[in-house]
């Protein structure tokens, strides 16, 4: 039994968003590399920040499921996830107002969400998120760097914290969380400022991120970041980021942050922007959501949903 179409209709904060406008020619492809059979490559899914509007983000999962007809092998998102487990974020200063506090729900649910009877109706793919900018970080730095401790999901949630490197679904993946703040680079009196600046920040602000563990990432297939390149992102951008795309190590990046979508080949692969999930004239807006059809470093095609 296929789901029914009133389970494509959702909220993102207080704006219906119609999902069913994801189908698979509402995908374009940003590049392909090799040849790709679609039926039997590793489906990736990468989501743009959520803020906590999880529900829209696991339908729109399966919804992708549905517009190819098989099930998505793994999900990662960029940061700005939404992880407030216990459902208000108080006087938190890190909480963003119009974030959804959906995390509790999905906890106690103990499973992936379910729609229906058929096996594209429900996620088995683990989602695997790292830290933004807006996040709980007091109960960040209780969970570990496997999985949601406290989550009954287990392993079909899943944080990967700053410094991660690991293999998922036979994919090679590295995570720096946060925004990336450099503490190298440049010359002069303005550099040194900036780099100043950036130490207290570090020093002082869980947000923000130390690009320096990107040094350790080496040659990887997928890198998630949840800030971007200062080639590309004038405010927060990293210049650390940027040389380490230009070093050619890295296959496939992602980022978000900026709630803009934007794309840029690198010497090895690509490096795409994702938006915020979003909704525009009813719909999830343009470059929220990106798929990784993966054979490996040779033959891979990445698609953004464009509407």
């Amino acid at each position: 039994m296929r789901a029914r179409a009133g389970h494509w209709v959702t909220r993102v904060g207080q704006t219906p968003v119609d999902l069913e406008s994801i189908e698979a020619s509402s995908f374009v492809t940003l590049a392909e590399c090799g040849g790709v059979d679609s039926d039997t490559a590793t489906m990736l899914v990468v989501l743009g920040d959520t803020h906590g509007h999880l529900d829209a983000a696991e339908r729109a999962c399966l919804r992708v499921q549905h517009a190819f007809q098989r099930q998505i092998d793994a999900i990662f998102q960029v940061g700005d996830f939404g992880y407030w487990p216990e459902g208000s974020a108080g006087e938190d200063p890190f909480y963003k107002e119009e974030d959804a506090h959906e995390l509790p729900g999905v906890l106690a649910r103990g499973t992936s969400l379910v729609i229906g009877e058929s096996r594209l109706d429900r996620r088995q793919a683990p989602l695997h998120f790292i830290r933004g900018n807006h996040e709980d970080f007091v109960a960040l730095a209780r969970v570990s760097r496997d999985r949601c401790e406290a989550s009954p999901c287990g392993s079909e949630l899943s944080y990967l914290p700053d410094g991660f490197r690991g293999e998922v679904v036979g994919v090679s993946c590295a995570a720096v969380g946060g925004i990336l703040r450099d503490l190298s680079g440049g010359r002069g009196r303005r550099a040194k400022q900036r780099r100043k600046a950036a130490r207290v920040a570090l020093d002082t602000d869980p947000r923000f991120s130390d690009s320096g563990l990107l040094d350790a990432v080496g040659e990887v297939d997928l890198l998630l970041t949840h800030s971007g390149p200062d080639d590309r992102e004038e405010r927060h951008g990293s210049r650390a980021l940027a040389n380490t795309l230009r070093k050619g190590q890295v296959t496939l990046h992602f980022y978000g942050h900026h709630h803009r979508h934007s794309f840029a080949e690198t010497p090895r692969g690509v490096s795409v922007g994702l938006r915020n999930l979003a909704a525009r004239g009813g719909a999830l807006a343009p470059g929220a959501l990106a798929i990784v059809l993966w054979r490996d470093r040779s033959a891979f095609r990445v698609l953004v949903h464009q509407g």
